[in-house]
């Protein structure tokens, strides 16, 4: 990849750009995809580079 990609990709990752606040086209060129979604190759590097998406498990106690 790219230098500017890989900094692009940093900047999506740690949120250093609001993408609920600019215009739905603009989000599309930022995450580099269309309407009609992602190849299977784009899926499987974006799975390297940001991992699965899934949401951390928190337990709560049930004596408290």
């Amino acid at each position: 990849m790219a230098a500017g990609k890989d900094s692009s990709w940093d900047d999506i990752k740690n949120e250093g750009i609001d993408l609920e606040k600019i215009p739905i086209e603009e989000v599309f060129t930022q995450l580099r995809c269309t309407r009609e979604g992602l190849t299977s190759d784009e899926g499987h590097t974006r799975l390297e580079i940001f991992g699965p998406n899934k949401l951390e498990e928190k337990k709560a106690n049930t004596f408290k």
